[in-house]
């Protein structure tokens, strides 16, 4: 029945850097044509400061970096990961509105495409003002798994294994491990996704099967 927060005006400020490793492009009169080189990951830089806010203590700077990269396998597959990291400056007492929120789920319906991503974890419940690191694997097999089975083979499923981990420091580390099956469908009409969700946090806790979408 009460907010977190104070009614209160803020200004920001962001800038953010992208790194592209090993870049490529293309020269051609009407402009300059960048090709990525997939054998290197993309590293983001990024910093937030908040400042000028009628509650001084809402103030804060927050300094991030992450990367990310997907990797073919050729007939085995697609890995992908995602590696994030924080760190928050002078914002022990700040807005809850500023707070490093994640991208949580508690529905068992998954619209998000993202690798980065949480499938069962509370959207609150982590948020930081602190310190953090998330991690983000997941890797489609393609037909590589489900093609060598008899039967199975037909129907062109693909299996896809993924894992996500969050550490904070007011909380213990959170793991989500998931199995799946995408490429469902009829036809043309492939674009369903079914994966089962295992969370671990001190101790196992209740997984669930997730609905989704893959395009």
């Amino acid at each position: 029945g009460s907010a977190s927060f104070q009614e209160h005006t803020i200004a920001k400020l962001k800038l953010n850097a992208r790194i592209n490793f090993g870049q490529e492009y293309y020269n051609y009169p009407d402009g300059k044509y960048n090709v990525n080189n997939n054998d290197f990951p993309t590293l983001w830089v990024g910093y937030e400061k908040g400042f000028a806010s009628d509650i001084k203590e809402y103030n804060f700077d927050l300094l991030k970096i992450s990367a990310d990269q997907t990797l073919s396998l050729q007939n085995k597959g697609e890995f992908s990961y995602v590696l994030r990291a924080g760190k928050f400056f002078n914002a022990d007492e700040i807005s809850l509105v500023d707070y490093q929120h994640f991208r949580g789920n508690q529905t068992r319906i998954n619209l998000d495409n993202s690798v980065a991503r949480f499938n069962l974890l509370p959207y609150y419940t982590h948020s930081t003002n602190d310190d953090y690191v998330e991690a983000h694997v997941e890797h489609n097999f393609n037909g590589w798994v489900l093609g060598k089975i008899p039967g199975i083979n037909q129907l062109n499923f693909n299996m896809v294994v993924g894992a996500h981990s969050l550490m904070t420091k007011a909380n213990k580390p959170y793991t989500e491990f998931s199995l799946g099956i995408s490429n469902l469908g009829i036809g043309k009409f492939r674009f369903l996704r079914v994966d089962y969700v295992q969370p671990y946090q001190g101790g196992w806790q209740d997984g669930a099967f997730m609905f989704g979408l893959s395009f």
